[in-house]
């Protein structure tokens, strides 16, 4: 009996793969489309952020503009000259350049008395400050100790709410009151409006405050808040002031990246009406 044995054949697997060149053209590929999205990304949350600053330094500038509004409705007169009652601008801080006063305005507060027994000035829900600017006007007569409608300053020494002393100085001894008032008397909050370099880069160029009495550096340094940074140069524009009555703002600020554009954001010019009182 004969076998007859098949030749067999075997052979491997037919399996296609990729070559190294395929290999690394497909991670530079990949390398340059995960870069680009990246890149978009990057982009994409740097222009986010520059809106929501523009949207917040916008948000900033209007409520500055709301709150000097509001000042210029109260106050019985405005002006963007120094009246005679005016502090000098070297008593608005030190900076350079140095600080430049652009509003100036009083605003009227009636008191209810003045009493010579203590001292003290009726006057409630006043809002003044220990060291606050004040001066008196009206057709009243004044206590004695005490002068008005003569551009005299003084100084409020506060006791509480509704009541104050004043002194011939920031932070001086109460002047005392011989007699006492009667008839119509105005307390006169004193207002300037500045604006000065900022002193932090990140808020740069310039910054606009609200004085309320001189504030040299010291103890009366709180007489002068900082109301709004980010303002342009000359970003508090007083176009005009007729008559001490009407008032005409610009208020334009300014943010700006160590690789972008300067970019200015101006809120539309506003005309304020002061209060019929003098």
């Amino acid at each position: 009996m004969k076998f007859k044995l098949d030749r067999i054949s075997i052979k491997p697997n037919d399996r296609s793969g990729f070559t190294l060149i395929e290999l690394l053209i497909a991670i530079a590929l990949t390398t340059i489309i995960v870069a680009g999205i990246g890149i978009g990304l990057v982009n994409i949350l740097q222009a986010n952020e520059k809106t929501e600053a523009e949207t917040a330094s916008r948000n900033n500038l209007n409520r500055a503009l709301d709150f000097i509004s509001d000042d210029i409705r109260t106050a019985s007169n405005a002006s963007s000259s120094a009246p005679t009652w005016a502090w000098p601008n070297s008593s608005l801080g030190s900076s350079t350049p140095p600080p430049a006063a652009k509003l100036y305005l009083q605003i009227p507060l009636t008191v209810s008395s003045m009493t010579a027994a203590t001292d003290v000035i009726n006057l409630p829900n006043h809002g003044f400050a220990n060291r606050n600017a004040v001066m008196f006007t009206g057709s009243g007569t004044i206590a004695t100790g005490l002068q008005k409608n003569t551009n005299t300053i003084y100084y409020v020494v506060n006791i509480d709410n509704n009541n104050f002393k004043v002194a011939a100085t920031p932070g001086g001894t109460p002047i005392d009151l011989t007699t006492s008032s009667s008839g119509n008397l105005v307390a006169n909050r004193l207002v300037i409006y500045y604006i000065r370099p900022s002193t932090a880069t990140w808020v740069e160029p310039n910054t606009i405050y609200r004085s309320v009495g001189p504030c040299t550096p010291g103890a009366n340094q709180f007489n002068c808040d900082e109301l709004v940074d980010s303002i342009a140069d000359n970003g508090l524009v007083i176009r005009n002031v007729t008559d001490s009555r009407q008032v005409t703002i610009d208020l334009i600020g300014q943010i700006s990246e160590p690789t972008d554009p300067v970019v200015k954001l101006e809120v539309a010019t506003t005309t304020v009406s002061t209060r019929n009182t003098q």
